[in-house]
């Protein structure tokens, strides 16, 4: 049986090599200057034309989606599975939109090769078919035939425009948006997947659940194995571990929603590089078509939505924290607020987004005010030591070094020195007496 088995086994990796290999060999094929050439005089007979990028679109996504899977679970081109890496929630969402923005980088390259009409500076594709044989102009893009490819491809497709009754054909973005559907779904029930894992309370996780479902991904806690203590009762590290899991967790949410935001904004230049070689068959509307550009923002609107309702429970269940931990509600605070501005300061989705910068909401949700105005005004009324009013200072001036509104962090440090001052004053009192 153990034979039989590793047989099997080498039989399922010879044949993912060679499904990629053979992937690997249309891709070339698809770039050659001839069929690239034969796609452009194809515009000549519309019907056809459209029908053939109808089938190289479903082709291609084919391809793409048995790439993407096989690098989760196998591997691809040397690289290590990815799902291998699943337990750092992070690096795991990093790894598959890297993956994800290659592919759809290398999509678009060859969407745009072979629906997009060549310009007069790019005529050189006869370089390779036609070698040094025939002098030609470097301002023509006329074939050995003395047809002009370029301008009767262009008033067919034109023709064929303002013919109703003619199949019209697939644009560019439209090309590259159905290559890469089939990828959107499990790129995003994996993302999501793990947004629920990290936004879920570790009291939700059932202990009785099958861990190799997946469910698990990054949420692992103490609650599910049991404490350190005797019969598995929770010791004071163990309680102290509960506070540092849930500050994690937080942090890992606001990294995953900036990597969100910077792979939306490369997807968006992506598809916008598409329109404008276009010629004007793609219209700038298509990049919010666009199948991965739809399934990203989905992601982002899931991930700030989780970010937000966990940090709200976070900042509730602060009272509960400290008198479980060593540590006061404000020093909780100080050490979140510091963590994730950290985190906000090296990622690049949270500066520079470009064209496609985050809407209102999700900009209510993962800005700095409402981490500080959420964390910091429920520790307010419970800030009777001075030591308190120092570590909610300390979480302010660390805010607005990462890019805080000054009109927010001088609201609250007013009201922070009216509480130093109450507080003084009761001191001063109480010694007095």
């Amino acid at each position: 049986r153990g034979g039989g088995g590793g047989t099997t086994s080498t039989s399922g990796a010879v044949s993912a090599t060679t499904t990629a290999t053979n992937d690997d060999d249309m891709d070339d094929i698809l770039r050659h200057p001839f069929i690239v050439r034969s796609l452009h005089v194809l515009r000549y007979k519309p019907s056809y034309h459209a029908h053939t990028l109808e089938l190289i679109a479903d082709s291609r996504r084919a391809v793409v989606t048995r790439r993407f899977l096989l690098a989760l679970t196998s591997g691809y081109d040397g690289l290590p599975p990815i799902e291998m890496g699943a337990h750092d929630a992070v690096q795991y969402v990093g790894d598959m939109l890297a993956l994800v923005f290659r592919i759809e980088s290398e999509e678009a390259d060859l969407a745009g090769a072979l629906v997009n009409l060549p310009t007069d500076a790019e005529g050189g594709d006869d370089e390779e078919d036609g070698g040094g044989d025939e002098e030609k102009d470097d301002d023509t893009t006329e074939d050995k035939d003395g047809i002009d490819v370029v301008d009767a491809a262009a008033a067919a497709a034109a023709a064929a425009a303002d013919d109703d009754d003619i199949d019209k054909p697939m644009s560019s973005t439209a090309v590259l948006s159905h290559a890469t559907s089939g990828i959107s779904r499990p790129l995003k029930s994996r993302i999501v997947q793990v947004i629920s894992s990290l936004a879920r309370h570790p009291d939700e996780n059932d202990p009785t659940s099958d861990s190799g479902g997946g469910g698990g991904v990054g949420a692992t806690s103490h609650h599910e194995i049991g404490g350190h203590g005797p019969d598995g009762t929770l010791t004071a590290h163990d309680l102290d571990e509960e506070a540092g899991t849930a500050r994690n967790h937080l942090a890992q949410l606001f990294e995953i929603c900036g990597l969100l935001l910077y792979y939306r904004s490369a997807f968006h230049k992506t598809v916008a590089r598409l329109v404008r070689g276009s010629g004007g068959m793609a219209s700038a509307s298509d990049q919010d078509d666009a199948s991965l550009i739809k399934c990203i923002q989905e992601c982002v609107e899931e991930a700030s939505t989780a970010y937000g309702a966990s940090l709200r429970v976070y900042a509730a269940t602060l009272p509960n924290l400290a008198s479980l931990s060593n540590e006061s509600e404000a020093v909780l605070v100080q050490g979140t607020v510091g963590r994730i501005c950290e985190v906000r300061m090296a990622s690049p989705g949270f500066f520079g987004a470009g064209d496609a910068a985050p809407a209102e909401d999700e900009i209510a949700t993962l800005s700095l005010e409402f981490l500080i105005d959420t964390t910091v005004d429920a520790v307010m009324s419970n800030c009777d030591r001075l030591d308190d009013a120092v570590a909610l200072r300390n979480a302010v001036v660390t805010a607005k070094k990462a890019g805080l509104d000054v009109a927010v962090a001088s609201k609250w440090d007013k009201a922070i020195s009216a509480q130093e001052r109450t507080l003084a004053d009761s001191l001063i009192e109480g010694e007095t007496r």
